[in-house]
């Protein structure tokens, strides 16, 4: 069974899904990046970033927290979380974003409800807000969804990001990434300590667009009231029971397998409280 039977960006009618160019707005939007760790930002939507910011409108990155519980190199925490720090700022400096936020919270050990009062007075004003998906195995993802959820308002529209665990039939939105796809290239190359999980996240993305012919980065659509609705919906332990892709490249398929039922369920409750 290829990729593009496992899972594809197709709507409801089994029609491609057009393919979105970001372009200057009338009024510049705000938009915020809300990530776990320092690179979800580009992974997910590097190129988006880089659009939004060519397009001249104010992007804001968060970050939850430093990435210390990595221990990529044999770094210890505390020399992690300085060499992570320097490496989002280089990413951002290519990607054209100066503002940054540090919340500075525990690597895998992320709290929603402690994370969304520290959120709540720096995204009330967004008008578009890219995030982690909650269908994911890492719980800092899962956290920080939930989190966003909770504390924009209902009807402020966020993009789910698409790491190593495949969207798969949930993705609604495809941005035209060709004109911001040297920077978000460009931008990676800036985590250093990350290369090997960067190229996973980076081959699932691969296949999960093998179909369109041009680069586009992709992204679960949804408004924020809806998916708070929806995340009541299911347990955690079912929004986690995924895999993702990994080291090992012959296990890629696992991932768009493992998740298919859970992104069945969850699209079936979107449409039943759209």
């Amino acid at each position: 069974m290829g990729f593009k039977a496992l899972g594809s960006t197709k709507n409801q009618v089994d029609q491609p899904l057009p393919v979105y160019t970001i372009r200057p707005a009338d009024v510049p939007r705000r938009v915020v990046v809300a990530v776990a760790h320092p690179d979800d930002e580009t992974l997910g939507a590097g190129a988006a970033i880089a659009a939004h910011v060519q397009a001249g409108d104010h992007v804001q990155i968060i970050v939850a927290t430093d990435g210390e519980g990595s221990r990529a190199g044999g770094l210890d925490a505390e020399h992690m979380r300085r060499v992570r720090r320097d490496e989002l700022h280089r990413a951002l400096e290519i990607l054209g974003v100066t503002e940054v936020s540090w919340l500075g919270h525990p690597d895998g050990r992320l709290d929603a409800g402690s994370l969304a009062k520290v959120l709540a007075g720096q995204i009330q004003h967004a008008t578009l807000v890219y995030t982690t998906a909650p269908l994911d195995f890492h719980p800092d993802h899962r956290a920080v969804a939930r989190a966003i959820a909770a504390v924009v308002p209902a009807e402020t529209t966020l993009r789910l990001m698409s790491l190593s665990v495949p969207l798969g039939t949930l993705v609604n939105r495809q941005i035209d990434a060709a004109g911001s796809q040297a920077a978000k290239q460009n931008a990676l190359e800036a985590f250093a300590t990350q290369a090997v999980s960067v190229a996973a996240v980076l081959r699932q993305q691969r296949h999960a667009t093998a179909h369109v012919a041009q680069y586009v980065e992709v992204f679960w659509e949804i408004k924020a009231g809806l998916l708070e609705h929806v995340l009541e919906g299911f347990s955690d332990a079912e929004w986690a029971a995924v895999r993702g892709y990994r080291y090992w490249p012959w296990l890629d398929p696992l991932a768009w397998v493992s998740g298919r039922s859970i992104r069945s369920r969850v699209a079936q409750q979107v449409e039943a409280n759209a």
